[in-house]
């Protein structure tokens, strides 16, 4: 066979390897180890050591994409659990579906913990890290210790209106009132309109993201329907 008849055959042949290669060398997404496995771990009182029992806990999995300087983000699952009487909790593994080629996404995970009168002590900007795991099929994180919190009203409720968003999947979607949300803005209001009003009612807006007029607490309570 000539040169010239063979040609046909290698174009295709050529096409498909190029398609193997850019394929190949397509840049992957970021996942984080761990990001489809069940979690298990414990909340303590971090001047005690000592087990919090009913805490609240949640796990987010979110998706990040880049695309030169824009950054868009989504919430693709969030679970809540509460701590037993040994103020351990056990998060059930998610059901995510990854895209396979997606260049500049990221997968990842975090954790958060929240009791009445309490803040987390590590302030942490990432996940609990993974330690050891006794547990078959779950990855155990370290402790997340919270603090006992001594702020003042305007700190305090500054505090439970970031731990709301982290429970609430925010920035990327508000979620409907919850039993979390409700145990948040009893906290915030009694801090910040009990036994009267006080300078940290004007920040009750944030936890509910309404505008509030002249009686902040008022309108804050009927809004939380509480009584």
């Amino acid at each position: 066979m000539t040169l010239r008849q063979s040609l046909p055959w290698l174009l295709p042949l050529a096409a498909l390897t190029g398609l193997s290669l850019a394929a190949a060398t397509r840049p992957k997404p970021l996942v984080e180890p761990g990001l489809q496995v069940a979690k298990n771990g414990d909340v303590l009182d971090e001047q005690t050591r000592q087990p919090i029992a009913g805490a609240y806990v949640v796990v987010r999995w979110l998706e990040e994409s880049r695309a030169g300087d824009k950054v868009e983000g989504q919430c693709l699952s969030r679970t809540v659990v509460r701590t037993d009487q040994h103020g351990h909790y056990a998060i059930p593994a998610p059901h995510l579906t990854v895209a396979s080629e997606h260049a500049e996404t990221r997968y990842f995970w975090d954790a958060y913990a929240y009791a009445p009168g309490y803040a987390d002590a590590q302030a942490r900007a990432v996940h609990p890290r993974p330690v050891a795991s006794p547990i078959p099929g779950s990855q155990t994180l370290e402790p997340i210790g919270l603090a006992s919190d001594h702020a003042v009203p305007e700190q305090r409720v500054g505090i439970l209106a970031d731990t709301l968003s982290r429970f609430s999947c925010e920035p990327f979607a508000k979620q409907e009132p919850s039993p979390i949300a409700e145990q948040i803005y009893a906290e915030a209001y009694a801090a910040a309109c009990l036994p009267e009003p006080n300078r940290a009612a004007k920040l009750l807006a944030r936890l509910r993201g309404e505008r509030l007029g002249d009686e902040p607490c008022e309108q804050f309570r009927q809004a939380s329907n509480m009584p």
